[in-house]
């Protein structure tokens, strides 16, 4: 895709790219882009819109465009270099992971080991916790 569309150096520049769209956003084609704490939402559109984070792996693994998604969906592509993140001195928001229980009730020490469990993997998982290029 880079190749025959160059790559983008701000995300204002992808307004001029075909970006692969998830229909699950709350933002609507707004990625929200951070910097030095500084915001840089930008409105994207593209020819390739879906609900499911598979097609957009597909579609960006085939070139189809860019993609805003977690990169752990990606992790091992970005390993293999088969992608690349782009704008990588810019962060997008944060998508926290809570774990939900019932408040009334005492929690058993399983539901507590598996809690801490998924909270050390998930910090400990750079694909999960945050991608820092290398």
């Amino acid at each position: 895709y880079f190749a025959r569309h160059g790559e983008p150096r701000r995300p204002e520049d992808l307004k001029s790219h075909n970006c692969i769209l998830y229909t699950g956003l709350t933002s609507q084609n707004e990625w929200p882009y951070t910097r030095d704490g500084r915001a840089y939402p930008v409105r994207v559109s593209g020819s390739f819109q879906t609900n499911s984070a598979e097609a957009i792996r597909a579609a960006t693994l085939a070139g189809m465009g860019i993609a805003f998604a977690p990169v752990w969906l990606f992790g091992e592509d970005i390993q293999g270099k088969r992608l690349k993140v782009v704008l990588a001195d810019y962060r997008p928001k944060p998508m926290p992971v809570h774990a939900v229980l019932p408040e009334t009730r005492r929690h058993s020490a399983k539901v507590k080991a598996c809690v801490d469990f998924f909270q050390v993997a998930f910090e400990a998982d750079r694909f999960v916790s945050g991608y820092r290029s290398q």
